[in-house]
């Protein structure tokens, strides 16, 4: 079968006035429901829970008094919150618990323990509750649209919904805390493809559908981003280089929305032969391959066994040795298990990683501020979809084996490697990831510049200079 390229006009890349409206209404009224949904399946749970325990009506009563106790005791303190930290905000975190403290009801083991994790069940659930009206009233306002009525409609769905199915839940011992976790991640899979769509074109190659961006004329500059990130990492550079260059950005197999169509997901020399079988599908004539940090160890991989292939490399905070701790800021990536992966993927991972976003991105940032509009510019939401979470951690497990093969071969690399390292690197030291490599290579340099992991972000036109001095 031919490999196939679809010519389709790039879609626009930045979201529309509509959907910036639509969206609050739509996250906001899925709240609702899930609301409703996780406090009627309740129902469906205690005569399983009080045979469970073998407690008696009395008993039971007692228990159930921590649930009431815990929401009226925590709509007390959102009122001390909520000017603090805003209804967003504890929408947020308290959605994350509602659905956590669920399951734990189902472990308890006696009365004492039934009835403090109904407590901090209904402390979730109360504190929810106050912080989603307080957020549907400011979404209400800024849409200039009636909404409250439509809201709690939703609520009596989702209560209807959760009855039954906490009743077959019950049936096949599931946790509906579980569903509406998997709810809460399709959702935020559907509102970062909203905010960040396809920016260029596909292209069928080596059993991937690879996105790609194409932009200018001139030599051409193949551009490959790291770990969980997508093509528009490079945002800073593309039109930079695009004055001069053919710069031709693409997203690995896994990464932003270049997919697998066929097989498992491929370790990074497996990708790198997919990228070099995308240049020569492309036409392009040995180009300069562009890596930043895992791209900058796929560019290896991909010049050491494609050298046909590429003309130069220019390395970008590389990851280039074996490193078998990953940095702090992405040891949630280090899990091995497939079905482990899959269900944080699909389970915690999206409300988690929403907010630990701003930290994550101060720890890969730093010692840099994170720029203003970082998120929007370079489609960060990507990278919290299940499929994304679950490529990054295979990337993350794989690579160490991958770049134990790879190191000894360095030396017989003969193409030309700029490599530029921040010297205040926090996730890769240039000491051991940039100076080692350059000794390893027999024609190759090294740039140290002030900065940190990003400096394709932060310092712009100094890179672009670099590139340009090969690529020209």
């Amino acid at each position: 079968m031919l490999d196939r390229i679809d010519h389709d006009p790039a879609v626009p890349t930045v979201p529309t006035p509509s959907s910036l409206r639509r969206w609050p209404r739509i996250a906001v009224t899925v709240v609702f429901v899930v609301h409703g949904l996780l406090f009627a399946s309740w129902t469906a749970h205690i005569p399983d829970i009080k045979a469970h325990l073998g407690l008696t009506d009395g008993t039971l009563g007692i228990a159930l008094l921590g649930a009431p106790l815990g929401a009226v005791t925590a709509m007390l303190a959102s009122a001390y919150l909520l000017p603090r930290l805003g209804s967003r905000r504890i929408v947020q975190i308290m959605l994350v618990g509602y659905c956590a403290a669920g399951p734990l009801v189902g472990l308890t083991g006696s009365l004492p323990a039934l009835m403090g994790a109904l407590f901090l069940w209904g402390a979730f659930q109360g504190s929810l509750d106050v912080a989603m009206n307080t957020q549907a009233i400011a979404v209400e306002r800024a849409g200039r649209r009636m909404l409250m009525s439509g809201l709690h409609g939703s609520w009596s769905i989702g209560s209807f919904a959760g009855a039954g199915i906490g009743a077959l839940a019950v049936g096949a011992g599931l946790a509906l805390s579980i569903l509406g976790l998997a709810l809460f991640a399709a959702l935020t899979e559907r509102q970062a493809e909203a905010f960040s769509p396809p920016a260029g074109r596909f292209i069928d190659v080596g059993g991937a559908r690879l996105h790609y961006l194409d932009r200018g004329t001139g030599p051409a500059v193949v551009m490959v981003h790291g770990l969980g990130g997508n093509l528009r990492n490079f945002y800073e550079l593309i039109d930079k280089l695009a004055t001069t260059c053919r710069v031709v950005v693409v997203d690995r197999p896994g990464s932003g929305y270049s997919k697998m169509m066929f097989g498992e997901h491929p370790a990074l020399r497996a990708q790198a032969t997919i990228i070099a079988q995308f240049v020569h599908r492309l036409g392009l004539d040995r180009p300069l391959l562009v890596g930043h940090s895992l791209g900058g160890a796929l560019s290896l991989a991909l010049a050491l066994d494609h050298p046909d292939s590429v003309r130069a490399l220019v390395l970008i905070s590389t990851l280039s040795q074996v490193q078998r701790e990953p940095p702090a800021a992405f040891k949630a990536l280090h899990i091995r298990s497939a079905t482990l992966q899959w269900l944080v993927a699909w389970t915690l991972m999206a409300p988690l990683g929403k907010l630990a976003r701003r930290a994550t991105q101060k720890a890969v940032f730093a010692p840099e501020l994170v720029p203003t509009g970082f998120d929007v510019a370079s489609g960060a939401a990507l990278g919290l979809r299940p499929g994304s979470f679950i490529a990054a951690c295979k990337d993350m497990t794989s690579v160490p084996n991958e770049l134990a093969i790879m190191t000894p071969r360095y030396s017989s690399l003969t193409v030309p490697v700029d490599v530029i390292f921040g010297r205040q690197d926090p996730i890769l030291d240039y000491r051991a990831h940039g100076e080692r490599l350059v000794a390893a290579l027999p024609n190759a340099k090294m740039h140290v510049i002030d900065g940190g992991h990003m400096i394709p972000v932060t310092a712009p036109d100094q890179i672009v200079t670099w590139i340009k001095r090969l690529a020209i």
